[in-house]
């Protein structure tokens, strides 16, 4: 082909690429190839014109093509003519526009991917002119290599310089020569003439077609990436253009040097007036082989050289003791990626065809390292992609020793019962952790609110362990309209034996969806799958109310699977979603969740942050009531900012957060009860940096003047996994870290419930207290193997300088388990280290890995109190010159671990750390959820050692109202929702404080007992035997008590009082004398679950079930000294505490 040949094939790019930029219709992809027929438009489908030759590479029946110069002069198509229409963007035709702008292909693929747009078309000589570049006409430039752009403008288009042009819409007739037309063409001098003023051409006599050949032409474009990108041009099957590295703004042009076809060319002038072109057979695809298959490469052979970009994003998910999954950007390739090739510990272990790839048959507990590179269909392979790591989970940390479920959280506390997809019997989809579900449901359920799902079609999942924290097994299940309205609660049956309750209300609420893949932001987001009556969202900021409107308090946003990038629009940053001035409530949040059995993805270490919160920087206002659940974050540094009260991060996956400056993968600023449930940390922080951590809780004043100040407090973080945090040999640094960043103040950070954690291989210490806090409760955590680098400790302390102490700063350390912490002789697993750090130890087990080490130190005025803790392997127990006093240490005695080899820290039947403990009624769960104590007094450590089976709770009956409680003759057979409740805000079986109402009420003291009870429960020879929880009556047979573990009862006066706990059953009520009767001491003195205030109850009426609490406004102190004892107190659930009228209160 000679010099003059190429120059004009530059002329056709023009064709190409304006198709590509403008394309803008809607049609049904499979597999994104359009199957509309405008698409594989045919001749044969128009009125007029004559048979040609097929296109001579068309490996199918490409069809016929319209004869020429058939339209009238006057502007218009002929009647029935077919035509497509597309949308120009932002007046914009470059290849800058194709590049950085996917949105302007019909199905927005992602950035980084490559499109191909592949047709035939013809060249022709008419009226003894060889046809192939545009008319240059008064309204038009033709192409044009300089100055202000790519001006690729083809016939179909122009460049919008009329005034009266602001649409950019344009039609295509086929079988037109394709001169440009508008659709306002009608009274525009400038387009009332089609073609333009051509002498000699008319309908009477139009040009003469003398020659014409069909050639086939793709045309490969890169999207940008790192403001990068490419264009690619292929005639006959030989790239004949390619441009490179596209980093140009809008509207300059690239320099064009060689085209490989030979020599170079110069700038194309423009052409005479006879322009005609016909094309067929249009594709727009994203895959090399349907280009292949659709014989666009002709019978050339494209010699395949280049390998496929490196594999990035690449992410490695810890899914089970036995399982990793792979996932990461897809590669991209200037014929076809075929497939990637994955390596593990640098040893090749499999192919796979797509992005993904899950690890099987793997030890647990064991890290390992994956790469991945990708080949295509020549054999050319890829550099591999950049190291990841992930540690297996260790499954006998989390085995059950039991038979009865235990239920520890749900992502949702309240959702609507209907709506789901427009239904009217099925609503939320809610997700529950816990453990003892078993891997298959078989005839066990879930009752929501009385409404028992026995039906298949009810759950999404039963039993799941897959990206979940400490291996807790998961349900998803739906909602439907036979829950009753308003509060009630969860549980779940297995075999038999109901779990405990968690709380749940049923509310009114809107339900939408996000689908990066199909959605559209311009449908109404109530369809999982697009359909006549709307579709899903297709962005992840589109569940930001600050940027979605339609997106209410109270309503729910479900995410199908996959990977979102996009920025959040004027963010000012570079966040995945933002949040502003975002009210919702605990009572009525924000929710925004996965799609049931679903795992997006959000962000590929691209970005700065997933959520930002605008602050000071901003003038932005707090956000409170939002809830996420079950996303695997991986932005690539701040992956979660909180600013604001009631946030629930609930099930998720935070890893490799690794940012250059001080942050956190979740950090949280002056929020308060936050919940933190269920979430695995894993990779995140710079190892070689003190200031990054997994998780950053802080208290500060926005404004550094001491102004807009704000506290930290009543914070609960429970039954998450932390792993692989930051932390290296030369440098110590902080997994968790709670601080208040301001000393002229008197913020304080605040009651802080941490609870049933795991850490593990954390090269730096587990929690650091820094500056300012107080009443932080630890209990019932595993700490295995943290501080390993031998910096600080494995939990510290720490005063600012400068700060004044802050009244009332114990801090509290219950049940816990320490197993390898440090492998140095300077730090020990308790680091006092601040004026006002005063530590309450009690019942925890300290198994040391170096003997020559210490455990507990207290300097510069802090202080140690060590109470029933279990010290072994170690060396000192308390740091010389520190202020640290023990009592009733059980020293140098092996616990007796089940197998801590295989990290199983339950106690053995010999244990030594069985019933010895000292009893903390306030906290009366353990890891797994067991109520202590099971034995005589509470077991050291996180385990409660336990045999044989919990007594299941009874289904939830409802005998008639206001009545003496009787035994019912028959089963009662109607059934209502459980309003059993454990702590406000918190979903679970574990008991948490919350924050007292009046600063003067007693509060029962955190070590409520310090020796194990030794009243006997009292019962005569002919009595059954009775036991804590036992329910009793007398033999007048219708008053009916419950006995507590100290001897004591409470008269439970009302039916209604009655079925407000779901583990209570009629028929187990046991009829005593009264002699036994007798033996137990009546007590009216109770306390809520999680609420330290004490009320005593003075029944008004029993038959109607009034009565009014009188709440001691009176110190624990004088408590005591009035002849009261703790043991008196029973613990209810708050429904039951908030059922009674309030009454005087009690002040001497």
């Amino acid at each position: 082909m000679n010099l003059y040949t190429a120059a004009r094939f530059s002329s056709f790019v023009s064709l190409a690429v304006f198709i590509a930029v403008g394309l803008c219709v809607s049609p049904v992809f499979s597999h994104t190839v359009s199957a509309a027929p405008y698409f594989y438009f045919d001749a044969e489908s128009g009125t007029a014109g004559e048979s040609l030759t097929n296109p001579p590479f068309c490996q199918t029946d490409c069809g016929e093509s319209y004869q020429t110069g058939t339209v009238e002069s006057a502007g218009g198509a002929p009647q029935g003519t077919n035509y497509f229409q597309w949308h120009i963007a932002n007046l914009q035709h470059s290849v800058y526009n194709i590049v950085h702008n996917p949105s302007t292909f019909p199905f927005n693929p992602p950035l980084g991917s490559t499109m191909y747009l592949a047709y035939y078309f013809n060249y022709s000589r008419v009226n003894g002119v060889d046809v192939w570049h545009e008319v240059d006409d008064s309204a038009d430039k033709g192409i044009e290599l300089t100055g202000s752009g790519i001006r690729w403008i083809t016939s179909p288009g122009h460049w919008g310089s009329l005034a009266n042009n602001q649409d950019h819409h344009y039609t295509i007739w086929m079988g037109n020569p394709t001169y440009h037309l508008n659709p306002q063409f009608e009274g525009n001098p400038y387009w009332t003439v089609v073609p333009p003023n051509q002498s000699g051409y008319s309908i009477a006599a139009p040009p003469q077609l003398e020659y014409e050949r069909w050639y086939s032409a793709v045309m490969a474009v890169k999207l940008a990436t790192d403001n990068t990108g490419s264009v690619t041009l292929y005639l006959d099957g030989v790239k004949i253009l390619e441009w490179n590295n596209i980093i140009t703004a809008a509207n300059t042009a690239p320099t064009i040097e060689h085209i490989t076809m030979g020599g170079t060319i110069a700038q194309p002038a423009y052409d005479t007036p006879e322009h005609y072109r016909k094309y067929d057979a249009l594709m727009l695809t994203d895959n090399w082989q349907d280009i292949v298959n659709g014989g666009y490469l002709g019978t050339s052979s494209i010699a395949d050289t280049q390998a496929p970009t490196v594999p990035s994003g690449l992410i490695a998910i810890a899914a089970s003791s036995a399982q990793i999954d792979l996932s990461w950007t897809t590669s991209t390739d200037t014929i076809g990626v075929t497939g990637y090739t994955i390596y593990r510990d640098g040893t090749q272990i499999a192919t796979s065809p797509t992005n993904s790839y899950a690890n099987t048959g793997l030890s647990a507990s064991t890290l390992y390292t994956y790469t991945v590179s990708a080949y295509d269909a020549a054999g050319n392979n890829s550099a591999r992609s950049a190291i990841v790591s992930a540690t297996t989970q260790a499954v006998p940390v989390v085995a059950t020793p039991f038979g009865t479920p235990v239920l520890n959280f749900s992502d949702l506390t309240s959702g609507p019962k209907t709506g789901w997809e427009g239904s009217t019997t099925q609503g939320s989809a809610v997700s529950i952790w816990g453990s003892g579900f078993g891997s298959s449901r078989g005839s066990s359920y879930v009752t929501v609110n009385g409404a028992q799902l026995t039906a298949a079609s009810d759950y999404a999942e039963w039993g799941v362990t897959t990206n979940n924290a400490r291996g807790l097994e998961r349900i998803t299940f739906w909602l439907n309209n036979f829950s009753i309205d308003g509060p009630g609660g969860i549980t779940v049956t297995v075999n038999g034996e109901t779990s405990n309750t968690l709380p749940f209300t049923v509310r009114a609420g809107n339900i939408y969806f996000i689908d990066g893949t199909n959605g559209s932001d311009s449908f109404n987001g109530e369809k999982a799958v697009s359909g006549a009556s709307g579709g899903p969202w297709k962005h992840f900021y589109m569940a930001s109310p600050t940027y979605n409107s339609a997106f209410h308090a109270g309503d729910i946003v479900y995410v199908r699977g996959g990977i979102y990038n996009e920025i959040h629009p004027n963010s000012g940053s570079d966040p995945l979603i933002m949040f502003n001035n975002v009210q919702g409530t605990s009572d009525s949040p924000y929710m925004i969740a996965a799609f049931p059995g679903e795992f997006p993805q959000l962000g590929d270490q691209g970005h700065t942050k997933g959520i930002y919160n605008r602050q000071q920087d901003g003038g932005g206002i707090p956000s409170h009531g939002i809830t996420f659940s079950k996303f695997l974050w991986s932005p690539g540094c701040e992956a979660i900012n909180i600013w604001g009260n009631y946030w629930r991060i609930v099930g998720n996956t935070l890893k490799d957060n690794i940012c250059a400056s001080q942050s956190a993968a979740l950090s949280s600023t002056n929020s308060a009860y936050t919940e933190v449930l269920g979430n695995v940390f894993d990779h995140n922080g710079n190892p070689e940096s003190q200031l990054q951590h997994h998780l950053y809780f802080t208290s500060v004043c926005l404004d550094y003047g001491y102004q807009n100040c704000a506290e930290s407090h009543h914070n609960t973080l429970a039954w998450n996994e932390t792993m692989n945090g930051p932390g290296s040999a030369g440098n110590g640094s902080e997994s968790w870290a709670i601080k208040t960043w301001i000393a002229g103040t008197a913020l304080t950070s605040h009651d802080f419930y941490i609870h049933d954690n795991y850490w593990h291989d954390e090269p730096g210490e587990a929690i650091w207290l820094y500056a300012k806090v107080k009443d932080i409760y630890i209990y019932n955590n595993i700490f295995e193997k943290v501080n390993f680098y031998n910096k600080k400790g494995g939990i510290r302390s720490q005063a600012l300088a400068g700060n004044a102490p802050a009244a009332n700063g114990n801090l509290y350390l219950y049940n816990n388990t320490f197993y390898d912490w440090s492998n140095g002789v300077d730090q020990g697993a308790i680091v006092a280290f601040g004026v006002n750090d005063h530590w309450i130890t009690k019942n925890n087990i300290f198994y040391s890995s170096n003997p020559a080490g210490w455990v507990l130190s207290a300097t510069n005025g802090g202080s140690v109190i060590s109470d029933h803790d279990l010290f072994y392997n170690h060396g000192q127990i308390k740091y010389s010159g520190g202020n640290v006093t023990t009592t009733n240490a059980i020293v140098s005695v092996n616990p007796q671990f089940r197998n801590s080899a295989t990290h199983d820290f339950y106690l053995n039947t010999s244990s030594p750390a069985k019933d010895v403990g000292v009893m903390i009624d306030i906290f009366n769960k353990d890891y797994d959820g067991i109520s202590r104590p099971q034995g005589s007094a509470y077991d050291i450590g996180a385990y409660e050692y336990y045999e044989g089976s919990v007594s299941a709770p009874a289904p939830i009956v409802t005998p008639p109202a206001s009545t003496p409680i009787t035994t019912p003759t028959t089963p009662p057979t109607s059934s209502s929702g459980s309003s059993f409740t454990t702590p406000s805000g918190n979903s679970s079986s574990q008991t948490t404080p919350s924050p007292a109402a009046s600063n003067s009420s007693p509060a029962t003291p955190s070590g409520m007992s310090t020796s194990p009870a030794t009243h006997p429960l009292t019962q005569s020879t002919a009595s059954p035997s009775i036991t804590e929880g036992s329910l009793i009556r007398g033999p007048d047979g219708i008053k009916v008590y419950i006995i507590n573990a100290h001897g004591y009862k409470r008269h439970i006066f009302n039916p209604a009082i009655f079925n407000m706990y779901g583990h209570f059953k009629w028929n187990e009520i046991k009829s005593v004398d009264q002699q036994t009767l007798d033996a137990f001491k009546t007590s009216d003195l109770y306390r809520a679950d999680g609420d330290t205030k004490v009320f005593s109850l003075s029944e008004i009426n029993e038959a109607q079930g009034l009565a009014q609490k009188r709440w001691f406004n009176t110190s624990a102190t004088k408590f005591q000294q009035l002849g009261y004892t703790f043991n008196q107190v029973f613990i209810i659930n708050p429904r039951e505490r908030d059922y009674y009228q309030e009454g005087a209160p009690i002040t001497n």
